[in-house]
């Protein structure tokens, strides 16, 4: 997934002619597809259950969640109870939507995940 992103936002630079000369175009560049590819990733949200949803914003806004199911991770984002988001993960992870890595979870197409963090 990630060398996509990279070519396209390097693709994306290439394309303004202007070389690549900081951070900030970088970042720019990403908040530009990110925002193209608004449409696309509200669907794709509103295609989850309700507890998906939640967790998948949860997840979004901390950027790497260790626990999704630890009481304290839970209560700080209003989640449902955690057999529930246990179930709904289990879910989206064969959706390819959330994945764990060693230090966490987090949501696998990490612009999805940039615009989670909006909402």
């Amino acid at each position: 997934m990630w060398p996509r992103r990279i070519q396209a936002i390097l693709n994306r630079i290439w394309a303004h002619g202007s070389g690549l000369d900081s951070a900030k175009q970088v970042d720019d560049t990403v908040d530009e597809l990110v925002s193209e590819a608004e449409s696309f990733y509200f669907d794709l949200f509103k295609s989850q259950t309700s507890a998906e949803q939640s967790i998948l914003k949860a997840v979004g806004r901390e950027g790497t969640a260790k626990s999704i199911s630890a009481g304290d991770f839970i209560r700080r984002h209003s989640l449902p109870a955690a057999a529930t988001v246990r179930s709904a993960a289990a879910k989206l992870k064969e959706r390819d939507l959330l994945y764990k890595t060693d230090a966490g979870y987090v949501v696998y197409d990490r612009f999805f995940g940039l615009w989670l963090k909006r909402l």
